[in-house]
């Protein structure tokens, strides 16, 4: 053989062995988080997750009455306005209708490690925190074993704040991914200084409330089981608005991270965020001294309570008295629906949360530089409406006990029997549009399979048209934005992500995420192992900044090695080089 061919397949053989060690690393890698971060089995009857926790305390039903919103009802977007379009007879609570729970199976040891494992960047990867769920006897809520491990988090649950673990977060309902750019100052700061994801993906559908307990769980809908912002309960009889929004059995079927961060002595006070007024576990957390609430519904005031509320938090922050705060800014949304995605009034509603922004940078400089994380998300998008689907032109209401929900999304629970007919109603309409699915065969990425609160037929609407009971007049109610629509298919819908903070990268860009990436993040910010979710880790790791000091973890397995002996790139690159020209040497040494 010619020395060029032999020189030519010496290099094929290395750049074989180059590739193969780096699937082999990454394949170990991806198996070890995602068997972690993941429950996607299709067998998994359990529509919870698996939880641990310090204490197993009995649920309570809270008997107060719905203090959630710190706004008047004119004043909130109008998803939050939980009120039915239709509500007849009231469907008898049956023991056939109750939904059945079996206990999760826990029985896989790997899961239950509790050692956290460091990634090819370097960065402590969350360790999931898994153990034996039951469900409460009555009402499904899930139980809270004691594991056993009452130091998850850095701090050992003592109250005391670390440097870096806190943590502002900030919902904008309704901003859409691509509505902010670099004329507003605020929000390109916090990403010129920190991270942004160019877009999210909402969970389906894009509704408020579902996303909202998506960000905080890092569930899917059919796992907390927030399916909708207007939802029934056919054991308890009852509508998710009014008083009952409170109730906690809609409620407790997924830890919120405010509850596990409270669990863990972590002080949190909420200013603002759907559910977080709620006693779930034995467990409420703090909620303001004084009334913020805004004495009229006017932009100025609004904005100034929305200000206020913040500079208050942020004092509290600077006085060491708040590990998490969380609140929500719903102006953006109210424009969107009211006047339309594209109009002056959603864009004017933008700038003024711009506005406020830019105001909280310069309040909270020192702490963003040294100790706070701001993270601000939005829900979902807003697209614009086209055409009404009017149900009682195609259905027989005297077949149907009640409708669920409007928009782009709602429910029907038929008359006993009469499930069949109606959906062959709705196959003769064939109405341009509207897309019917019995609750059972609902497609696989709408992630609402055994979801309890589904009813027997569910309604969605191609992107742009808008599904009501009867017509809407146009002088009155008409919305001329909306969401709720499919986030697969309509881009209208993906929302955005901005944060800053001692834990992440500057000028970072996250292409894509998922709503339920949030929660493994947000986990990672407060010093807390998440719990078991939908998130994938493996996605938004990378704009972490990597630890200041090593951890001194000894790597005393093969998964470790893994983690901790390939941790760069550029190690693994002046490795091949190294080998490659000291063969090199040898082979031309020896021809």
């Amino acid at each position: 053989m010619d020395k060029p061919f032999l020189l030519s397949f010496f290099i094929l053989l290395l750049l074989i062995f180059d590739c193969c060690v780096c699937h082999s690393i990454r394949h170990q890698h991806h198996h070890h988080h995602r068997k972690r971060l993941s429950d996607t089995s299709p067998n998994n009857d359990d529509p919870t997750t698996a939880n641990d926790g310090d204490v197993s305390p009995k649920l309570t039903a809270a008997e107060e009455s719905d203090d959630d919103s710190d706004l008047s009802s004119s004043e909130k977007p109008l998803d939050a306005d939980r009120v039915p379009l239709s509500v007849s007879s009231p469907v008898e609570s049956s023991s056939e209708n109750d939904v059945k729970f079996s206990e999760n199976d826990s029985s896989d040891d790997n899961l239950r490690e509790n050692e956290s494992k460091r990634n090819k960047n370097g960065i402590t990867t969350p360790t999931l925190t898994t153990t034996t769920t039951t469900m409460h006897p009555d009402d499904g809520a899930i139980v809270l074993e004691d594991d056993g491990d009452s130091s998850n988090d850095e701090n050992g649950g003592n109250g005391k704040s670390l440097k870096k673990d806190r943590l502002l977060l900030i919902l904008i309902d309704g901003l859409r991914h691509n509505m902010i750019d670099r004329r507003h100052k605020g929000f390109r700061h916090i990403y010129e200084n920190g991270v942004r994801a160019m877009k999210v993906n909402p969970v389906f559908p894009s509704l408020s409330t579902p996303n909202y307990y998506s960000i905080v769980t890092g569930l899917y809908p059919n796992k907390h089981q927030i399916i909708a912002n207007h939802m029934y309960s056919v054991q308890y009889d009852e509508y998710f608005q009014g008083k009952n929004f409170s109730h906690p059995h809609w409620w407790n079927r997924a830890e919120p991270i405010w509850i596990r961060a409270a669990r863990k002595g972590k002080r949190v006070m909420d200013y603002q965020w759907d559910g977080a007024r709620i006693e779930l576990f034995g467990t409420k957390i703090q909620v303001p001294s004084e009334d913020l609430r805004p004495k009229d519904s006017s932009e100025k005031t609004y904005d100034k309570t929305f200000s206020d509320r913040l500079s208050s938090m942020v004092q509290d922050f600077r006085n060491n008295k708040l590990d998490f705060g969380l609140l929500t800014y719903g102006a953006v949304d109210i424009a969107g629906h009211k006047f339309g995605p594209e109009s002056k009034e959603m864009k004017k509603a933008i700038r003024r949360i711009d506005k406020i922004l830019s105001q909280l940078l310069e309040e909270a400089k020192d702490l963003l530089d040294d100790s706070l994380t701001l993270y601000i998300v939005s829900d979902h998008g807003m697209g614009p409406v086209h055409k009404q689907i009017i149900i009682d032109d195609h259905v027989d209401f005297n077949d149907v006990k009640l409708m669920v929900g409007y928009g782009a999304f709602a429910m029907l629970l038929p008359e006993e029997g009469k499930d069949e007919f109606i959906l062959r109603q709705l196959l003769q309409s064939s109405v341009e549009g509207l897309n019917f699915y019995a609750s059972g065969r609902l497609p696989i990425h709408f992630k609402l399979e055994r979801a309890e609160h589904l009813l027997p037929i569910v309604l969605t609407a191609d992107p742009g048209y808008m599904i009501v009971k009867s017509p809407i007049q146009p002088d009155k109610d008409n919305l001329l934005g909306l969401h709720g629509w499919d986030g697969e298919f309509d881009d209208n819908m993906n929302a955005m992500m901005v944060a800053m903070g001692p834990h992440f990268k500057k000028n970072f860009t996250i292409r894509e995420m998922s709503m339920v990436d949030h929660y493994n993040l947000l986990c990672h910010i407060m010093g807390m192992r998440p719990r078991d979710n939908d998130g994938d880790w493996l996605l938004v790791e990378k704009a972490l900044e990597p630890p200041e000091e090593d951890t001194g973890d000894d790597y005393e397995n093969d998964d470790d090695f893994y983690y901790a002996g390939y941790s760069s790139s550029a190690d693994k690159i002046f490795l091949n080089i190294f080998i490659f020209w000291t063969c090199l040497a040898s082979l031309i040494q020896n021809l």
